[in-house]
């Protein structure tokens, strides 16, 4: 899905091959300066630390950030138990916002380990939420479509 590096707070740059090996990915569309992206962010962080020692997963940040001091202290501040893209990999962002993003954030995109869209939490151009996208990943660990 993603060649490169993805950065994580407490092991620095590390190869993003792992997300090869999870069956699900999380891309989360954030900034520090998005006051909804704060709001989602302790949600989405309980979660992740509730779930993810237990299921096939990982979240990743894609930073909308205006520079990478202010995504470092997002990442620090928010206490991100993920991994982001690096700022400075303008490239791996920007594909990943061809590939998958929307003009609004925060937005969740929930993709199979193949990097097929499962789930979105944008429906014909309305946000619905991160629950929706929760909703569709625990019923994927269920054997649910």
């Amino acid at each position: 899905m993603l060649h490169g590096t993805v950065y994580h707070r407490d092991h620095g740059l590390t190869p993003a091959a792992y997300l090869d090996t999870t069956e699900h990915v999380v891309l989360y569309f954030a900034a520090s300066w998005c006051v909804a992206c704060q709001e989602v962010t302790p949600l989405l962080r309980h979660f992740y630390t509730t779930y993810a020692p237990h299921q096939n997963f990982e979240i990743l940040l894609v930073p909308h950030d205006r520079s990478a001091e202010a995504m470092r202290a997002y990442v620090h501040r928010a206490a991100l138990p993920w991994a982001s893209v690096p700022f400075q990999d303008g490239q791996a962002r920007q594909q990943l916002d061809a590939w998958y993003g929307m003009d609004t954030i925060p937005y969740l995109v929930l993709l199979d380990k193949h990097g097929r869209v499962v789930a979105s939490s944008v429906r014909d151009g309305d946000n619905v939420g991160l629950l929706p996208v929760l909703a569709a990943l625990r019923q994927r660990w269920q054997g649910r479509p």
